[in-house]
């Protein structure tokens, strides 16, 4: 499994109503609940993927538009925070 998602199911188990970000390249991705939240605000599709067996959502966002999606989803009350999470190696 990517470390990331790993990352993303432990913090999402201590942050229920918080929206992860996770940098990768020049943007960030997010994943499953937040993807489907993502979507559902912006309107961007969701890439589904299946990695070790297992179906993971995904959203990548380029850095320019990671400001503009954030300001939509505190518009839209989709969660109470946001965060992003720390790159790994």
């Amino acid at each position: 499994m990517r470390p990331t998602i790993a990352q993303w199911r432990e913090m999402k188990k201590k942050l229920p109503n918080t929206l992860i970000l996770f940098p990768i390249g020049d943007g960030v991705e997010v994943y499953n609940k937040d993807a489907e939240v993502i979507s559902e605000v912006t309107g961007w599709p969701i890439e589904k993927l299946k990695i070790e067996g297992r179906n993971i959502k995904l959203i990548y966002i380029a850095d320019n538009m990671v400001k503009w999606a954030v300001k939509q989803c505190v518009q839209a009350d989709a969660f109470k925070n946001v965060v992003t999470a720390e790159r790994i190696s």
